[in-house]
């Protein structure tokens, strides 16, 4: 698996080239040929300097970009603020999170293995179809996911290194994960890991989609159980250190600015009741006479 941080970066409408380690960004090395300059066949002093100063904005990848992000987040002391205590592995523990998990495979995993592949390839591509976004289209909104799931990453990396806990099936082999299991230890899940911290931070300025978007996070994390990758207790310690990270993460300076742009990228939506006639309170805009999308 590869893309930058468990489950990768895809902005899916540019071209991608995979770094080590599982960040995936725009392939800015497409091959163009060009044997020499266009000037070539011009004598000195040649054409005029344009007078640019600065690299355009909309041109950043935000993807790139979101490095800025985990620059701030890693210079805080969040060493000393975060904390996880040692996964339970009493035998106790461990037969009830085997039990779990025997459970979850042969009930699930047929019926979500198609997610489970597409998600240990790309998680973006989920956030990107529940809010209809592209990097394009929501270049902020982009960088806040990118960025999330790049601190996720770091963070997870760090807790992973210190406990060293041992996956599933060297426990229990009979699992059989679904794919090769990844080459780093279990505790924590760092595919809940950046999934619960890229909603929540989401949810910052789209409270509206809090619902689907948490939703959305725990079935990712769950999915990583269904298919032999991790205990459910590594997916608790997710949802603990993203408690401990959005505090961290909202005092930053950069961060409360990519909020605001993040803000200014959508609409204020107010959701309607589940029990009201909806398709009334849309009438004005959808299905009304005379009226078309």
């Amino acid at each position: 698996m590869s893309g930058f941080g468990d489950g990768g970066m895809t902005p899916p409408t540019q071209p991608m080239r995979t770094l080590d380690g599982g960040i995936v960004v725009a392939n800015v090395g497409n091959t163009i040929p060009l044997s020499e300059p266009l000037d070539a066949n011009v004598t000195t002093p040649g054409w005029p300097i344009l007078p640019f100063k600065a690299f355009p904005e909309p041109a950043w990848d935000p993807v790139l970009r979101a490095q800025l992000l985990l620059a701030e987040f890693a210079a805080t002391p969040w060493q000393s603020k975060v904390s996880l205590p040692p996964p339970d592995t009493t035998p106790q523990m461990l037969q009830s999170e085997i039990d779990d998990l025997i459970v979850k495979q042969r009930t699930l995993r047929g019926e979500r293995n198609s997610e489970i592949l597409a998600q240990s390839q790309d998680l973006t591509q989920y956030w990107a179809d529940l809010l209809m976004v592209t990097p394009a289209a929501k270049p902020a909104t982009w960088e806040l996911l990118s960025g999330a799931m790049a601190i996720g990453h770091m963070v997870g990396m760090v807790f992973k290194a210190k406990f060293n806990r041992a996956r599933p099936v060297q426990l229990y082999p009979a699992l059989m994960p679904s794919l090769l299991t990844p080459p780093h230890p279990s505790y924590p899940n760092n595919h809940a890991l950046q999934s619960y911290l890229i909603s929540e931070c989401l949810i910052l300025k789209l409270e509206a989609f809090a619902q689907p978007l948490r939703e959305l996070a725990d079935r990712v994390g769950v999915n990583r159980e269904v298919a032999g990758f991790h205990f459910p207790s590594d997916r608790r310690a997710s949802k603990k250190l993203v408690e401990q990270i959005l505090p961290i993460l909202k005092a930053g300076p950069y961060f409360k600015a990519l909020l605001d742009r993040v803000g200014q990228e959508w609409e204020v939506v107010t959701p309607i009741p589940h029990n009201t006639p909806w398709i009334d309170a849309l009438a004005p805009d959808i299905g009304a006479p005379g009226t078309s999308r």
